[in-house]
């Protein structure tokens, strides 16, 4: 099932460009992302709580069939469901790089979350 919901975060007027390209076109506002980069929202895009806000609906949904259930998911959807399951503030998963298609397993029991394997590439080797 393809979920909307599950989409990466808009970046707003970002979009396509790279770090040094929004510092360059954009460098007030790069400046003001940074006070508050959780809840900053992009010109014309949304806020990293905006993202986790929708993100969040399905992993409730998941949660709830008590299933064994896959996510498929870009970066920041990841981080941001991490962020829950492993309940970390926003700047402790934020700092960390989550490799392209690795895998991460949590067992979930009740309110208990078990890591099984995180940020996992093995499968590329």
């Amino acid at each position: 099932m393809i979920e909307d919901n599950l989409r990466e975060l808009d970046f707003g007027i970002f979009e396509g460009l790279t770090r040094e390209q929004v510092k360059e076109k954009y460098g007030d506002i790069f400046k003001e992302r940074k006070k508050d980069k959780f809840n900053y929202q992009f010109p014309k895009g949304e806020s990293y709580a905006d993202t986790e806000n929708r993100a969040l609906k399905v992993l409730e949904k998941v949660i709830k069939t008590k299933k064994d259930s896959i996510i498929v998911a870009h970066g920041n959807i990841n981080k941001l469901l991490f962020k829950n399951l492993l309940k970390k503030p926003f700047d402790d998963v934020n700092k960390h790089y989550y490799n392209n298609t690795s895998l991460s397993v949590f067992n979930i029991k009740g309110n208990d979350v078990f890591v099984e394997e995180f940020n996992c590439d093995n499968h590329l080797r």
